[in-house]
């Protein structure tokens, strides 16, 4: 019997030493600078092919020196209500000192509040803004609600953001708006859910380089749009008139009550630098994502 098991334990021995692994997961105790001198060296191939799948040399999402918050929400009244995060990385490799300047929402300067930090590299500061910026004006509905600008003295950060409801199982987050990239847009495309078991709906966070006035009588609108459903069907259009810049809008506000499901263009209509849209979507009291709006400047057909 010890034979036999001797056997099956060497023939199981050289199935694993056979068998290909499709996916090897290991730690170790030094640097991955270190661990790369060990590695095979790499085969590269510069076919077309092998190009497409990989990308041009442009890429999105790098570090940066300045960033834009587009929103802050915070609900004062209730203890587990909406409230924002923050959080910047360091990517310098050296000390780093980050400055957060909160704004109220029809203000772009001077700041209401300055937040400083002097990150090590590869250091991460976290702020809970509603211990941190209570100081921003509050709503009629009684939110408190703001806009922040993001920059360093030394070199490129990273930063993310979540906007949380604990009170509603609601969480959702993306990275602030990438300022040296060129975020903001003149035109934007975006989808909306609104009805059905999107009971939380679809809420746009925008956010303007200069509003145009909140007098619809005697100023231009700062935002305009038009609906279309999914079959492609032209809804309606849309104005939105302000002197803030980062705003709030319920999609349900923009779109025929008949519309549940289909999507925006959206046209920043400032000779400025434009404007960015930020989408959250929430689903049957459970679910809630966001994703930024697709910039459609360039589009050529």
């Amino acid at each position: 019997m010890r034979q036999i098991l001797l056997s099956c334990f060497a023939i199981a021995v050289l199935s694993a030493t056979v068998l290909p692994a499709e996916v090897v997961v290991q730690r170790f105790d030094i640097p991955r600078s270190e661990r790369a001198q060990l590695w095979p060296e790499q085969v590269t191939s510069s076919s077309e092919a092998d190009r497409l799948l990989t990308g041009s040399d442009d890429k999105i999402e790098i570090p940066t020196t300045f960033y834009i918050l587009p929103f802050i929400k915070i609900d004062p009244a209730v203890a587990d209500g909406d409230f924002t995060l923050l959080s910047v990385r360091n990517e310098h490799t050296a000390i780093n000192s980050v400055t957060v300047d909160f704004y109220a929402p029809d203000s772009s300067g001077p700041p209401i509040l300055t937040l400083t930090n002097a990150l090590l590299s590869k250091e991460v500061w976290s702020l809970n803004l509603r211990a941190e910026a209570m100081v921003l004006p509050t709503d009629v509905d009684g939110i408190r609600r703001g806009w922040a600008r993001i920059t360093t003295d030394a070199g490129p950060i990273t930063a993310d953001y979540f906007q949380l409801d604990p009170a509603n199982d609601f969480a959702a987050g993306s990275r602030p708006v990438d300022i040296d990239s060129n975020e903001f847009c003149s035109q934007a495309t975006a989808r909306f859910l609104v009805g059905g078991g999107f009971t939380g709906g679809t809420k746009l966070f925008f956010m303007l380089d200069q509003p145009l006035g909140s007098n619809s009588n005697t100023d231009p609108p700062s935002i305009t749009g038009d609906v279309f459903l999914e079959n492609s069907n032209f809804v309606n259009s849309f104005e939105i008139y302000t002197d803030n810049f980062t705003l709030e809008v319920d999609a349900a506000d923009l779109i025929d009550p008949s519309a549940n499901f289909g999507s925006f263009d959206i046209f920043f209509e400032n000779n400025f630098g434009g404007g960015y849209v930020h989408v959250e979507y929430k689903a049957n009291n459970r679910f809630s994502v966001s994703v930024k709006g697709v910039c459609t400047d360039t589009l050529q057909i």
